[in-house]
């Protein structure tokens, strides 16, 4: 090196095994650094991402909650009654809810509660409720998954 920093023409020349040729050199084959932490959480934070999303495609959706296949043999209204005694099963968590004084009301009246209904393959019917309602019924029977029955 020059006395003023500056590489000189003989040091850099080619065939030279200067400093300059050897600093590219070992920067070109040096192993790259690990990643920084914060690329490595957001690896791993991604990665979770992907198995929850995967864990929640085979959940029930709200909307299936509500919509209840039954056997039809004619009658709407009673396949409309036994497919809200399944509803509230599957609402509440109880068995025996259907059979309660406080929701035995939304068996016997419901059609009313029917948001939709179409005939399925082997001579059933599905049947969708609207969920809101049905909630709303619920919550003013006073009746919460896993609270004991007033009879």
């Amino acid at each position: 090196m020059s006395a003023r920093g500056v590489l000189s023409s003989q040091e850099i020349g080619p065939g030279s095994d200067g400093p300059v040729r050897r600093a590219v050199y070992y920067c070109s084959v040096s192993a790259r650094p690990d990643p920084p932490p914060a690329r490595r959480f957001h690896a791993w934070l991604a990665a979770l991402a992907l198995v929850a999303c995967a864990g929640l495609a085979g959940a029930e959706s709200l909307g299936d909650l509500y919509t209840v296949t039954v056997p039809y043999t004619g009658d709407n209204d009673a396949a409309f009654r036994e497919a809200m005694r399944a509803v509230l099963v599957r609402v509440t968590g109880r068995p025996d809810a259907p059979d309660m004084s406080n929701l035995a009301p939304l068996v016997t009246q419901a059609s009313r509660y029917v948001a939709s209904f179409r005939r399925a393959a082997g001579n059933q019917l599905s049947v969708s409720f609207n969920g809101a309602a049905i909630e709303n019924a619920v919550d003013a029977s006073a009746l919460r998954p896993g609270a004991t029955s007033g009879r």
